[in-house]
Order: structure tokens, then C-alpha cells, then sequence
């Protein structure tokens, strides 16, 4: 895959079309991808990232792009990394969360549209179990299984009724009883405790599973699913596990992505 930017963190700009162990992703665990950037957790409770840096993702106080990793400024105790297209979030022991980078929808939650060189505390949200990140936005999920979302929300992704994107974390519209967060880059989805599966965002492809294909603006339930245990979304399709052992697949198809031979959209299969 690419690696122009240093998203190998191996000390080079060259990209390769075969998988290759980095030297220098050793020792961290969780670790997130973006697209020219990652970041992981260190063995001390902070973080650290490396790759592409012009909007201060990196969290190291710079703009310096980096082909290997550095630390992330002020960072302890830290439970897990996301990472957006331009920018970075980290999720506290203490149910806190902070984030870094490019803030021109308002993804790091601080209330503003400021860029941000190193990590500043997302505003509103305490209590914080997991954390999800899309292109341009963040979901987060308390101990009371609410879910909270912010940044850009071109397509509803933010999940609260509205298509205006947010500087501050606002709550996703009837969702209580949430187990998990799957974040994708422009749909989000969450399940809840009773199995039940429910998505909101980009729709054009059926990626919300709801067997439409207008864009939600709020969450919808996946149709035909029950007994999830386990979620994901990509770009232009989710998929869920059950309890089963069954995976279901819907929106596009078009890269064989449903498990199929041939192409096509808005679809759940198993």
C-alpha cells in the first residue's frame, strides 16, 4: 500500500505492493489508520503517531511530517487512538477524550474551528467507553449507552436529525442501550444491547440496510438482523456478525465486498 507520506513508520517514503513487517510499529498496540497517518498506543499509556503532519495530526506541537513515530504531546493514561483523514482523537482511562489536527467541520469537539498542534479535551462528554471515527467525524459511547457524535455531517452521519456538522458533541437522535459503535467514513451505526442493529448517514448505496437509499439523518434499524455481537463499516458497506456465526453484508458490492462474484448494491446477504 502507500507509504508517500510514511504511514509505514519504517524510516522511508516507499510505497510496496506486498505486505511487509515495519520495525518500526513495534511495541504498540491499537493501532489506527488513516490515510497518510496512524497512531497506536505505547507501552507507558500515551501515544504516539507518524506519516503525514501539515495540519498538526502527528500531536507533536508541529507540522513536520514524520516517517517514523514521536510521541503525541501530553498524553497519559490513555485507553485507545482514532484517527480521521486529518486528524486524531484519543479516548482516556478516565473516560475522557482529547483531540489534535485539522478542525474545520469541528472534529476535535473543542467548540471551535481551530486547527489544533497537540491534544486539547473534546467539550460535553464524560464517562466515555468507546470511541469511532469516520472520515471527518467522531462518535463516542458513554457507560449509559448513549451515544454522542460531532465534526462534519454532510450526509446526517452525526446521526441528529440535521445535516449541519457540529464543534461540540451532540447526542444521536432515539438511540439508547448501545452496546458498540461501527464508524465508517460517511455512515455510522451502533448496536444495542438486544441484538438489534441501527445506522444513519450516507444511504446512496444501501448502506444504512434499511432498503432505501436516501440519506438518514437519523438512525434507522438494519432490516432482517437480530443477535449482532459484532459490527463494521467501510466506505460503502457494513457487515455484522451474529451470535450464529452468521455475517451479514449490505450497500455496495461493487469490489466483490458482499463475499460475491459479481457486482452490485444495495443488498443484505448472509
Amino acid at each position: 500500500g502507500w507509504n508517500n507520506r510514511g504511514q509505514y513508520a519504517d524510516g522511508t517514503p516507499t510505497s510496496r505492493a506486498y505486505a511487509v513487517t515495519s520495525n518500526g510499529l513495534r511495541g504498540l498496540q491499537g493501532v489506527a489508520m488513516g490515510t497518510y497517518h496512524g497512531c497506536g498506543l505505547d507501552d507507558e499509556g500515551g501515544a504516539q503517531c507518524w506519516g503525514y503532519n501539515p495540519w498538526g495530526q502527528l500531536g507533536d506541537g508541529t507540522n513536520r511530517s514524520r516517517l517514523i513515530r514521536a510521541p503525541v504531546n501530553d498524553l497519559i493514561a490513555i485507553r485507545a487512538v482514532r484517527v480521521t483523514d486529518r486528524s486524531s482523537c484519543a479516548l482516556h482511562d478516565d473516560g475522557t477524550v482529547s483531540c489534535w489536527g485539522f478542525n474545520a467541520w469541528g472534529q476535535l469537539g473543542d467548540g471551535s474551528n481551530r486547527t489544533r498542534w497537540s491534544p486539547g479535551p473534546v467539550r460535553d462528554i464524560l464517562s466515555i467507553k468507546a470511541l469511532g471515527s469516520g472520515r471527518h467525524h467522531y462518535c463516542a459511547l458513554n457507560e449509559a449507552g448513549r451515544v454522542f457524535c460531532w465534526g462534519y455531517n454532510g450526509y446526517g452521519n452525526l446521526g441528529d436529525g440535521s445535516r449541519s456538522s457540529r464543534q461540540r458533541p451532540v447526542p444521536v437522535e432515539g438511540l439508547e442501550e448501545v452496546e458498540g459503535l461501527a464508524i465508517g467514513d460517511l455512515t455510522s451505526c451502533a448496536v444495542s444491547v438486544d441484538g438489534t442493529m441501527s445506522c444513519w448517514g450516507r444511504n446512496d448505496l444501501g448502506q444504512c440496510g434499511d432498503g432505501g437509499s436516501s440519506h438518514r439523518n437519523a438512525p434507522v434499524a438494519v432490516e432482517q438482523l437480530t443477535e449482532v455481537v459484532e459490527a463494521d463499516v467501510g466506505e460503502l458497506h457494513a457487515c455484522a456478525r451474529r451470535q450464529d456465526g452468521g455475517v451479514w453484508c449490505w450497500g455496495s458490492d461493487l469490489y466483490n465486498t458482499m463475499g460475491r462474484q459479481r457486482a452490485s448494491g444495495l443488498r443484505i446477504m448472509r
